[in-house]
């Protein structure tokens, strides 16, 4: 990830009447990220992106892991399922601008003050991506889509259909993105490259709470990484489903995340009844990354889906939250 976020896309098959757009294949290729990538969904409270900015880090890419499972051309969303899309954000020059013909003006204004290529690249494919995903359950042209944002930064549609009130998050990192839809209920999703060099005390002692440091120290040194990165993923997720960012404080709450440990919220000081409202899941991704989501409710059936649908698509893999 480096950041807020905001975004979507993959393989795809539909193509739609009126932009003569169609969802391009991958074509993955190296990823060097600059460490001033504007948040791709603003607002949302990005702890990473605000760190990595002041270290002066830069991100660097890795290989992708195992592939998700194909989704159908019209993915059916019901009211207690949690949709996941898994995106590839490394496109050839000439998909990304197939894809930049649904943006909207203002995308398009935003995509042309990025400084380096491959970053207006990620941002054409990712706002372009989230258009065609969220267009496919409201069946309707990505084009016509139109966004609001919260007082924090929180995207929303801007016109909600009472029977169709569809609810999203998106996050990126290296060269992904993940993308978490649902019907209803609030929705915060976050993915993170592993990182050695930046899962350090200093920057646990900043971000989580007592709770979560000293366990963090407890954990032999060469896990420590990886639970940072679990830590760090479920805290994320949180506020941003909530939708305050970073005006809710990281100290006041406390996510599960030791080895064996199965990821929750385990206590807030501002409001212990959230402690009943949400569920915090965890996302297997591509090795080397983290990722994890948090949504309104308990029981709930997860898929989880490659970035677009195939012809002729196959059923994705479901489970429960249980």
């Amino acid at each position: 990830m480096i950041a807020p976020r905001d975004a979507s896309g993959h393989s795809f098959v539909t193509r739609w009447p009126g932009n003569g757009v169609s969802w391009p294949a991958v074509t993955p290729g190296p990823r060097e990220n600059n460490s001033d990538f504007p948040a791709l969904e603003e607002g949302a409270g990005s702890l990473y992106y605000a760190s990595l900015k002041e270290m002066g880090i830069r991100e660097e890419s890795e290989g992708a892991g195992p592939p998700w499972k194909p989704a159908p051309a019209r993915p059916a969303l019901a009211g207690r399922e949690v949709h996941v899309w898994r995106i590839e954000l490394d496109r050839a020059p000439a998909r990304v601008e197939d894809l930049s013909h649904v943006l909207s003006p203002d995308e398009e204004h935003r995509a042309a003050r990025f400084y380096f290529q491959k970053d207006r690249d990620h941002y054409t494919v990712a706002r372009a991506s989230l258009r065609l995903i969220l267009a496919l359950y409201l069946e309707k042209d990505p084009k016509e889509l139109t966004f609001s944002y919260s007082p924090y930064g929180k995207p929303s549609l801007a016109s909600r259909d009472p029977d169709k009130d569809l609810r999203f998050n998106l996050s990126h990192s290296g060269h992904l993105a993940l993308a978490g839809v649902t019907f209803g209920l609030d929705i915060g999703i976050d993915v993170e490259r592993v990182r050695e060099d930046f899962a350090s005390e200093e920057i646990a002692q900043r971000f989580f709470s007592a709770r979560e440091v000293a366990c963090l120290r407890s954990l032999p040194e060469g896990g420590r990484a990886q639970a940072f990165f679990h830590c760090w993923t479920r805290k994320e997720a949180y506020i941003k489903a909530r939708g305050e960012g970073l005006s809710m404080p990281l100290d006041k709450f406390d996510v599960a995340f030791a080895p064996g440990e199965a990821p929750a919220l385990l206590g807030t000081r501002i409001d212990p009844r959230e402690v009943e409202r949400w569920s915090i899941l965890d996302i297997a991704i591509d090795p080397g990354y983290a990722a994890a989501l948090a949504v309104e409710g308990h029981g709930l059936h997860m898929e989880y889906w490659e970035q677009g649908p195939v012809a002729g698509g196959q059923e994705p893999r479901r489970e429960t939250d249980s």
